[in-house]
């Protein structure tokens, strides 16, 4: 399939994907079910016709309202179709560059990327993340690890922990791929949880109030579970750099210092998975750069 027809293909994926996750974020810190009742206008309950669903276009289509009641419906489901479908569309075009294509990895990044859009967009509306994104992931990564240990170890990543832990059991990396990669999986659910917890406790020790919701500790330590430790730190440190500016940006129009953390440590997330030696290179070059100036 040529490269362009596959990303527009991916698109298109995320976007119906989009979709659904627009009835997660309405539907999960309600405590509601997912697959009933049908999808229906929460102002006037009637049922949402099937050629009213398609994502973004029916948005537009409609006037932004609703076909029965004409109440205006929210941005947000266009946003999140169309962030979720350039989410696709660019992992996709990020991992499919080259001969091997590694589908594994792709799949595996997607359903990431998908819980991550989920958990973001509730963080935004409702100031909370769900359980039903971060505890079950959580519980999967070690065994996608198990499954396909080429995912954490293929770039050697890890080692510092898991060599000298696999070592206690005559294992490496090379002879026992599936139990490195297993004991990767839980460093880094174990590192994205307790580094959390521990600037939760700082910033509420410092500032007085709740500076990191458990949520957020939940959501890293499901992170950590399918990156490694280091790459789940690396999360952190982008998504706190993220966080950081638009903190800044939003204090000095508002001076309102309340949001929420998931959409940055999501989008850390991201740039972790799929940027990480660009992330490095840039470090690496910031530390030459402060070294000659000295």
């Amino acid at each position: 399939m040529p490269e362009a027809v596959l990303i527009v293909f991916s698109f298109l994926i995320g976007a119906v994907v989009g979709s659904f996750l627009n009835v997660c974020v309405h539907r999960l810190p309600r405590g509601m079910l997912l697959h009933r009742p049908p999808s229906h206008c929460p102002f006037c309950n009637e049922a949402v016709r099937w050629y009213d669903n398609v994502p973004v276009a029916s948005y537009l289509a409609l006037g932004r309202r609703c076909r029965c009641c004409g109440i205006r419906i929210s941005p947000r489901y266009a946003v999140l179709e169309l962030v979720t479908g350039a989410m696709f569309a660019y992992i996709t075009w990020r991992l499919t560059r080259g001969m091997d294509v590694d589908y594994v990895r792709l799949g595996v990044y997607v359903a990431v990327a998908t819980a991550l859009a989920a958990a973001s967009f509730v963080d935004i509306e409702c100031r909370i993340i769900p359980d039903e994104i971060s505890p079950p992931g959580t519980l999967l990564a070690p065994v996608v690890a198990l499954v396909w240990p080429h995912l954490l170890l293929s770039q050697g990543r890890d080692h510092l922990i898991v060599g000298p832990l696999a070592g206690l059991l005559g294992a490496t990396p090379a002879s026992h791929p599936h139990l490195c990669s297993l004991m990767t999986s839980v460093a880094g659910i174990a590192a994205g949880f307790v580094v959390v917890w521990a600037l939760g406790v700082m910033g509420r020790l410092i500032f007085r109030k709740e500076a990191m919701g458990f949520g957020d500790v939940k959501l890293m330590a499901f992170v950590g579970g399918f990156v490694g430790w280091r790459l789940v730190l690396m999360t952190i440190m982008v998504g706190a750099c993220f966080g950081a500016v638009v903190g800044l940006v939003s204090m000095a129009r508002s001076r309102d210092t309340r949001m929420p953390f998931g959409p940055y440590l999501s989008l850390g997330a991201l740039v972790a998975m799929l940027h990480a030696g660009d992330v490095v290179r840039l470090f690496e070059r910031y530390a030459a750069a402060v070294a000659g100036a000295h």
